[in-house]
């Protein structure tokens, strides 16, 4: 009885306390992971060790999540791993003017 290929995940956050977190559960169910804290770094890991799937931060520096995605997209191809995204973090809420009339 053969043993079934492990998943490989990259999962891309800026945040390295949420990064290890989520991956030190996800090897913790047995899969592989990979880490990527920018944009730039994302597309670059993706592109070299083709992941079964990308956990994708919208909010990250350099290049955001999206155009980190469109770029995977394109450098994939017809055949695009499954991308799995954060929203960006909302801005904070305006103050009211208090001199407004």
């Amino acid at each position: 009885m053969s043993v079934p290929p492990v998943a490989h995940i990259l999962v891309v956050d800026d945040d390295p306390d949420l990064r290890e977190t989520i991956q030190w559960c996800l090897e913790d169910e047995g899969l592989t992971v990979e880490t990527a804290a920018d944009g730039p770094q994302a597309i670059e890991r993706a592109t070299q060790s083709r992941p079964a799937l990308i956990l994708l931060d919208m909010g990250l520096p350099i290049l955001s999540g999206e155009e980190a995605a469109d770029q995977i997209r394109a450098a994939y191809g017809g055949d695009p791993p499954p991308l799995s995204s954060s929203p960006p973090p909302a801005a904070p809420p305006k103050k009211p003017n208090a001199a407004a009339p």
